[in-house]
């Protein structure tokens, strides 16, 4: 556990049961990482008051219910990892509102329904480069034009999908089509695994 004035590393802890409200009442905080935890229940609503949060990592929990749609007010936001939790009904509106994303992660839920129009919009016309959802499959849980499309992965490669992107995001220079590199890498861990359910059929 690490943390600072601004940033609180909480991350691999074995936390378990519901999230505590008293991290959401830390004002100044502009890093949360909670992820790989046992965190479960329902995410506050009042996730909202953390205005000044540029990044929140939520991801490979048991966060049940449907996402607040308080989260459309954190309008500093940049990253916002929620994979791998069991988030349920649709993907609110309100994020549409959140025009300094750059990566939004939502894939391996319960989510359904269409990804609004106004956040693929900050996809095509703003900072957003990266917008993951389970859109993928014959039967795909969400519909989205906008996303990197998948049926569910497993842990594995969405771990080092995570790593390949902080690594990008620690480079000198920036990438150029950065949603194109992760697709392509997608791709090659889909196939992978595609081969590797061959041969164990074999």
């Amino acid at each position: 556990m690490t943390s600072s004035a601004d940033k609180l590393n909480l991350a691999n802890n074995h936390f378990e049961g519901e999230f505590p409200p008293e991290w959401t009442e830390m004002a100044s905080l502009q890093e949360l990482d909670v992820s790989s935890n046992e965190l479960q229940g329902p995410l506050p609503v009042f996730i909202g008051s953390m205005k000044n949060l540029r990044s929140l990592n939520m991801a490979h929990n048991k966060l049940t219910s449907s996402i607040p749609r308080s989260i459309g007010g954190l309008n500093k936001l940049e990253h916002l990892f929620m994979d791998d939790n069991e988030f349920g009904s649709d993907v609110p509106t309100e994020m549409g509102q959140l025009s300094n994303l750059k990566i939004l992660s939502l894939h391996n839920n319960y989510l359904i329904g269409t990804i609004d129009d106004r956040i693929c919009k900050l996809s095509s016309e703003l900072f957003l480069t990266q917008l993951s959802a389970d859109c993928g499959g014959e039967i795909p849980e969400i519909l989205c034009d906008c996303c990197m499309c998948q049926g569910k992965l497993n842990y594995l490669n969405w771990s080092m999908l995570y790593e390949l992107q902080l690594l990008t995001m620690s480079l000198p220079f920036p990438m150029q089509n950065t949603s194109q590199w992760y697709i392509s890498v997608l791709n090659q861990m889909k196939t992978e695994g595609d081969k590797e359910k061959v041969c164990k059929t074999m």
